[in-house]
C-alpha cells in the first residue's frame, strides 16, 4: 500500500534527493546518513562550531596525515601534514570562497583526499616561496634576543631578503649593506655575481642610488 503524501516517510525521501545542504545544523546532523559509505575511513570531531574528518597515521609517531575542516559557515579548509591546501586549488571541488554547498561536494572531496592522490598533490610556485619565507621568519623569530646568534641571524636576515625578492622587488637594508661590501671590495666582481644571477642583487646603477638615499636618510 502506497504511503499517503505528506507523511514523515515523503520529507525524508523528498530531503534525501535534494543535494544542497542547507546549513551547518544540517551538515552535522544528517552528513551520517548522507554519506555513510565515504566516511567510514575517516575519524570524525564534531563541535559546534565545526565538523572535522582527520586520517591518523599511528605506525610512528602519531601524526594527522590529513584533515578537512567545515566552520559553521560552511567554509573549508583542507591541510595535508599541517600545510593548508590553498583555496584556489580547493574551489576545483567547491564553489567560489571555498564554501560547501552540496552533498556531492563532500562525498568528492572525502574521496580524493582520502586516496593515495594526496601524497602527490603539487602546490602552486608561489605556495612553495610563501612557505619558505613563513619557516624562514619563524627561525629569525626564535633567535631574537639570543646574542651568541647574530651571525646567523644576519645570514637569516639576507636568506629571507633573498626569498622575499622572488615574490617584488624590494632589498633590505642589511641586503644593500652586503651587497656595497662586495662593490666596494670589487665592482667587476659585483658586476659577475649580478650577472650570474646566483644572487639576487640590485644592479650596480640602483645600488648606487639606495646607498645615496641612505646616506641622505642617514645625514
Amino acid at each position: 500500500m502506497a504511503r499517503p503524501r505528506g507523511t514523515k516517510f515523503t520529507y525524508l525521501t523528498n530531503n534525501l534527493e535534494n543535494d544542497e545542504i542547507i546549513d551547518f545544523w544540517d551538515l552535522n546532523v544528517n552528513f551520517q546518513l548522507r554519506i555513510a559509505k565515504y566516511v567510514n575511513s575517516w575519524k570524525i570531531n564534531q563541535e559546534k562550531s565545526q565538523l572535522l574528518f582527520y586520517k591518523l597515521d599511528v605506525t610512528g609517531s602519531p601524526m594527522i596525515t590529513v584533515s578537512i575542516k567545515i566552520t559553521k559557515y560552511l567554509e573549508v579548509q583542507v591541510f595535508i601534514r599541517n600545510n593548508r591546501i590553498e583555496d584556489a586549488y580547493l574551489e576545483t571541488f567547491l564553489d567560489s570562497n571555498c564554501l560547501l554547498k552540496y552533498w556531492n561536494q563532500l562525498k568528492k572531496l572525502l574521496k580524493f583526499f582520502g586516496s593515495d592522490a594526496v601524497s602527490t598533490l603539487k602546490h602552486s610556485i608561489d605556495f612553495y616561496i610563501a612557505e619558505a619565507f613563513d619557516n624562514l621568519c619563524n627561525c629569525l623569530d626564535n633567535l631574537a634576543g639570543e646574542d651568541d646568534t647574530k651571525s646567523l641571524r644576519d645570514k637569516l636576515q639576507f636568506l629571507i631578503n633573498q626569498v622575499g625578492l622572488l615574490r617584488c622587488n624590494i632589498y633590505s637594508e642589511y641586503t644593500v649593506e652586503v651587497a656595497f661590501s662586495i662593490y666596494l671590495c670589487s665592482s667587476s666582481c659585483y658586476k659577475e655575481i649580478e650577472n650570474s644571477g646566483c644572487l639576487s642583487i640590485p644592479t650596480e646603477k640602483e645600488l648606487l642610488k639606495l646607498i645615496e638615499k641612505s646616506s641622505v636618510k642617514k645625514g
